[in-house]
């Protein structure tokens, strides 16, 4: 049985280089990838999608209207979903829409206890929610969503259940209609609306009916809803400091009125000079009030900045709520969830951290803090891979069930369908995909990566790590796979990086093109590595990835020994699993020790050279070859805390091979 070790987590030192450096005729084709992909797949709704640190989307329609009272004591907000016993925990709280996702959050966060009142907003507008969150912080009130025009059943029934008496609709009649006020009173409840004529005016009575007085407000832009949903854990803290709106390079009367109200004297901008730009800036420090910038280069490392800013501030905070950047819906209930439970948000991308590494920092500054982690929203709105990513610091088990890595090598030939049959197959299959090398064919070129992987497997770079085999190197070392996968396959002209899958796996992928673009021998560069990241992850299951494999039935046959030194490494270090391509079939060998003999605690050796490529017969077993299939297909690996499955299914989905490890 593989060795499972036991010690201290390690970060993910996969999450390098953004993708922003790679060649700008690559990108268009990591772009088209990205849309064959399905990055704009359908979400829990519609919603702005521009840069709030940058690009700026017009604004929804506006509300008016307003009405004032005192806010009642909160009670101690504590972590009620975390596990009693300081071990760390995640979960996903979701629904089916929009809607339902706030209803479940309330459930999440209030559902023991009750809610003496909530806050209710427009479903299909952002600012008036998102301006709202330190008054329902303030008031211990879930923010609950509705349809403008009435009071859906759900929502209604959620509010019976809580028990709640009072109702505050923040926004006008044009976004939140009388008839849900009527609503809302015909169950009994005291309702009052918290509006003004356009949503900074709305802003102003949410802030003044919290405040008397505020020597600090935060500033974000009323054109986009990320930075408002980042700037959460500045203004969920006992301060509640009030969040007032701008546009982009015009200070709005109502905002102006609102700091003169309150005797603001100090200002926080969240996002870039692209959201709340120079003007304004100099409008406030002209007024005599002191401005201070949290920001990054986009929205996700604008969120990373204020995390980490707030705990500079306020302290550190031992939940997080994960919710996505990429549209508003399931972002607008999650700060007062987060309030509720002492929690701090984070904006992540729906698709891979790998992109951002801000997030994937603070995940590895703080994550070991964290004891509970709340995922927000469906699948479609945070993948389970991005669970995974996430939880991979806290050390929780990923909330969606085990990882699982769907991996083979040698793929894409314009020559043959067989990449098309394989990249079929994993349209079906969930996980992180791992290429095994020889990715494109016959000599790795930017117009074989374009005309032949890129329609195929291409359509799930998202959710790709890649690795080099010989045929990928055969062009300037490997530079064209370099500038297609980009930070996915590791630092260029290198080729061996590491990524964890799940709180209890890593993956060593390796260059195994030696000699020649690297070395492999014990005495190497790309050796000491190795023996690093494996003494360094004595917490975790380890994979070790590479293009060669160590021993073989097929034309290699009994393996190849330019990998020997790396193999002996990984089973030294108590490595589990190696995965290899080359050989064009598919080939399980018993568990090796270091020198190749059967061991059950040793490495176990799988071949999958089963992408796309022609086939190739084996020749005689090799000493612990027990399954060898001449078929295309994908190996599909369940990663559990204890171990592992694997099948290996071909193009039809049937499977082949199956087991536990």
């Amino acid at each position: 049985m593989p060795r499972y070790r036991a010690g201290t987590l390690c970060s993910d030192p996969a999450s390098g280089a953004p993708l922003h450096r790679w060649k700008p005729t690559v990108s268009l084709l990591v772009a088209a990838a990205l849309l064959l992909a399905g990055c704009a797949a359908e979400r829990s709704g519609p919603g702005p999608l521009g840069d709030a640190s940058s690009d700026i989307v017009d604004p929804p329609r506006a509300p008016d209207s307003a009405s004032s009272e005192a806010p009642a004591a909160a009670p101690e907000p504590g972590p009620e979903g975390c596990p009693t016993d300081g071990s760390p925990g995640a979960t996903r709280v979701a629904g089916e829409d929009r809607i339902a996702t706030a209803l479940a959050l309330a459930d999440a966060g209030w559902g023991q206890a009750g809610a003496r009142t909530v806050v209710v907003a427009s479903a299909r507008d952002f600012p008036d929610a998102l301006t709202a969150t330190p008054w329902a912080a303030a008031h211990d009130a879930p923010l609950l969503l509705t349809e403008p025009e009435g009071l859906p059943g759900p929502v209604a029934d959620t509010i019976d259940r809580l028990g709640a008496g009072e109702a505050v609709i923040v926004g006008g009649p044009s976004v939140v209609s009388e008839q849900v006020h009527e609503d809302l009173e015909d169950r009994g409840l005291t309702v009052r609306r918290l509006a003004g004529n356009d949503r900074f005016g709305t802003a102003h009575e949410i802030a003044t009916d919290l405040h008397t007085s505020a020597q600090r407000a935060v500033l974000v832009t009323s054109h986009a809803f990320p930075d408002a949903v980042a700037a959460g854990p500045l203004v969920t803290g006992t301060s509640h400091h009030p969040i007032v709106l701008t546009r982009p390079d015009e200070l709005p009367d109502s905002t102006r009125d609102t700091l003169t109200q309150l005797g603001v004297e100090q200002v926080t901008v969240v996002g870039g000079p692209g959201a709340v730009g120079p003007r304004v800036v100099a409008e406030l420090e002209g007024a005599g009030i002191t401005v201070d910038r949290v920001a990054g280069e986009d929205r996700y490392a604008t969120s990373a900045a204020v995390v980490e800013e707030a705990a500079t501030t306020q302290g550190g905070r031992e939940v997080l709520a994960a919710v996505t950047g990429a549209d508003f819906p399931d972002a607008l209930a999650a700060n007062a969830y987060a309030a509720r439970l002492g929690a701090t948000v984070l904006l992540v991308d729906h698709d891979d951290l790998i992109d951002h590494p801000a997030t994937g920092a603070v995940l590895t500054a703080s994550g070991p803090a964290w004891r509970c982690t709340t995922i927000v929203g469906g699948t479609t709105a945070i993948d389970p891979r991005v669970a995974e990513q996430i939880v991979a610091r806290t050390g929780a088990q990923p909330p969606d069930g085990p990882p699982t890595l769907l991996t083979a090598g040698d793929i894409a030939s314009c020559g043959l369908r067989s990449d098309e049959a394989t990249a079929t197959l994993l349209d079906g299959l969930a996980g992180t995909v791992l290429t095994l090398g020889d990715n494109a064919y016959d000599d790795g070129t930017a117009q074989q990566y374009a005309d032949c992987y890129l329609p195929t497997w291409g359509r799930h770079l998202v959710r790709t790590r890649g690795s080099l085999g010989n045929h990928d190197i055969r062009t300037a070392d490997g530079g064209p796979t370099y500038d297609f996968f980009g930070v996915r396959a590791g630092p260029r002209d290198q080729g061996w990086y590491a990524f964890d899958l799940g709180p209890h796996w890593r993956v060593l992928v390796i260059n195994s093109n030696c000699p020649g673009t690297v070395r492999c021998d014990a005495g190497s560069q790309q050796a000491a590595w190795l023996r690093d990241q494996l003494a360094a992850t004595t917490d975790r299951h380890v994979i070790v990835a590479a293009h060669h494999p160590r021993w073989s039935s097929g034309v290699y046959a009994p393996g190849e020994a330019r990998v020997a030194d790396l193999w002996r490494i990984a089973a030294e270090g108590g490595a589990d699993l190696w995965l290899a391509g080359h050989e064009h079939g598919y080939e399980r060998f018993a568990p090796k020790d270091a020198a190749g003999a059967d061991d059950p605690a040793g490495v176990h050796p799988f071949t999958v050279g089963t992408g796309g490529a022609s086939l190739r017969e084996f020749g005689d077993p090799q000493p612990g070859s027990q399954v060898r299939l001449v078929t295309h297909g994908v190996l599909e690996l369940t990663l559990r805390s204890d171990g592992y499955a694997w099948r290996f299914l071909d193009t039809q989905g049937t499977t082949r091979d199956e087991g536990e490890g």
